[in-house]
């Protein structure tokens, strides 16, 4: 898929599964197992994040300052420049 924003073309990277190690995956069971890893993680906004990031790029953007960081770096995970 690609897309193009303020004259710059972007596509769809592609995704690789994660894999875990049996080590890390073990401690991730006795954090979740002991209460986790701190606070609970912020509920992100229901946003698209193209029409997002196409309004960041304009400067048009009502998020806050760490919703429209959220939104550059989950854009940035999922497309790349062409």
């Amino acid at each position: 898929m690609e897309i193009e924003i303020e004259g710059i073309k972007y596509r769809m990277r592609h995704q690789q599964p994660h894999s875990y190690n049996s080590t890390i995956a073990k401690l991730m069971m006795m954090a979740t197992y002991f209460g986790g890893m701190g606070k609970p993680p912020k509920k992100r906004p229901e946003i698209d994040i193209i029409e997002e990031f196409r309004l960041i790029q304009k400067k048009e953007s009502k998020l806050s300052r760490n919703d429209r960081d959220w939104v550059l770096n989950e854009f940035e995970r999922h497309f790349e420049k062409i």
